[in-house]
């Protein structure tokens, strides 16, 4: 016995099973669709009609039933080809109730890969793996796919300078490449830096609620990337909100300025000295400034600990 009998022979026999399990007024509906877009060449009932009925056994048996091979990329089959298909699958018509169209155009689905959707792709692609860099532009060769069955990508980075990043893109369709591109994104480094919250005014000491950090690629001179940096200080200018602020912009919150009498502390062990000194240079709270001993003329590098207040560092006393 060929192995095509066999395999009717079991069809008959599942669909026994399951017709016997019916009960005796068991109600089936199969709507069918007006038009369809199958993603495959094979197509199953369940692709072109809604299928109730009482029997979840016997609607998952219809559902599952081959109706036709799809040869072109569209194609129309009738109500009357599948009521035949069904009976070749030795359906019993008179159980079921056919609703819906008269006729279902069948179209195979077609993909279509283009500069546009590429480069919508390269921007995700860049984004999952780089946060902060801001693309400024993708140069992709000019190209277009177009096709039935399902398309598969590649995207893999090649190599990256200070400006571009350069990547493969290979379309697949089965296993076979189709398509091959070499495409490169420039794109600038984003900084994190501190812009003004609200618009702040000359003369205006800058507090923690005035400031907040944002990402930008602009090409700022000096701009403050630490809190500690700004709290304090004092505007030069006017700011406005979402500006970057700059060093030229304010007047830093200096404890010790230059040329002012400071408070030297050598601290060593259970030695513990206070001098006079002349501050050589403006410091911030924790900078490492130059400062004079008035007594012997020694420069000394000390470490700003309070207003007028410095730390020697040194391992020597001053």
């Amino acid at each position: 016995m060929r192995c095509s009998e066999l395999l009717e022979r079991l069809k008959v026999s599942i669909f026994l099973i399951i017709l016997i399990s019916l009960p005796a007024l068991s109600k089936t509906e199969i709507r069918l669709k007006k038009e369809v877009e199958l993603e495959r060449d094979t197509v199953y009932l369940s692709d072109i009609a809604d299928i109730k009925s009482d029997n979840r056994k016997f609607e998952e048996f219809l559902s599952g039933i081959k109706i036709h091979k799809l040869k072109k990329r569209k194609e129309k089959i009738s109500r009357d080809f599948i009521k035949n298909v069904l009976k070749n699958n030795y359906i019993d018509l008179s159980r079921i109730v056919f609703t819906g169209a008269d006729n279902t155009l069948l179209r195979k689905k077609i993909h279509r890969i283009t500069q546009r959707s590429v480069e919508d792709e390269i921007r995700s692609f860049i984004k999952s793996r780089y946060r902060d860099l801001k693309i400024v532009s993708i140069n992709i060769p000019k190209f277009s796919i177009e096709t039935d069955g399902k398309l598969e990508r590649e995207i893999r980075e090649i190599n990256s300078t200070g400006s571009y990043i350069y990547l493969s893109y290979r379309v697949f369709k089965d296993g076979v490449e189709l398509k091959k591109l070499r495409i490169s994104v420039k794109y600038r480094k984003l900084r994190r830096v501190i812009a003004a919250k609200r618009y702040i005014k000359k003369g205006e000491i800058i507090t923690e609620e005035d400031i907040r950090f944002i990402k930008t690629d602009k090409n700022v001179r000096k701009p403050f990337t630490d809190i500690k940096d700004i709290v304090g200080s004092t505007a030069k200018i006017d700011i406005s909100e979402n500006d970057v602020i700059t060093e030229r912009m304010v007047i830093p919150d200096y404890k010790v300025k230059r040329k002012d009498y400071v408070k030297v502390i050598y601290s060593r062990n259970s030695i513990r000295i206070e001098i006079q000194g002349v501050a050589l240079e403006n410091g911030k709270l924790g900078d490492l400034i130059k400062v004079k001993n008035i007594s012997s003329g020694k420069v000394l590098i000390c470490k700003v600990i309070g207003k007028d207040t410095v730390l020697y560092t040194g391992g020597q006393q001053p």
